[in-house]
């Protein structure tokens, strides 16, 4: 699809692609994505600081909980970026004829 566009325009897809993004307002995606990210961190950390109060330490506060919730929450995000979304991804062997699904940990070959 990108090279059809690039081709619509007349340009190469890496010519294509540096004018796109140098189209892009990034000071606003900046903001959106540290709003939501920010929100999503506090009511995250928020819900599991109510569980770890109700069930286990009622006396935790939840600037405790902030750091730890962080770093469950985005570690993850960098790791799939740094592997190109592709972390954890292993294709699956369909077993050959017919096309037999075959679920991960099954036997194989």
């Amino acid at each position: 699809m990108t090279e059809a566009a690039a081709a619509r325009e007349g340009l190469t897809v890496a010519e294509y692609l540096v004018r796109f993004f140098s189209e892009a307002n990034w000071l606003a995606w900046l903001a959106l994505m540290m709003t939501c990210s920010v929100s999503s961190v506090l009511g995250d950390s928020h819900v599991a600081w109510r569980v770890v109060r109700w069930f286990n330490v009622p006396g935790r506060r939840l600037t405790d909980m902030l750091p730890i919730r962080a770093s469950v929450l985005f570690l993850p995000r960098a790791n799939r970026a740094s592997f190109g979304g592709q972390a954890g991804a292993r294709p699956v062997d369909h077993g050959g004829e017919g096309g037999g699904h075959q679920q991960p940990g099954e036997g194989g070959h």
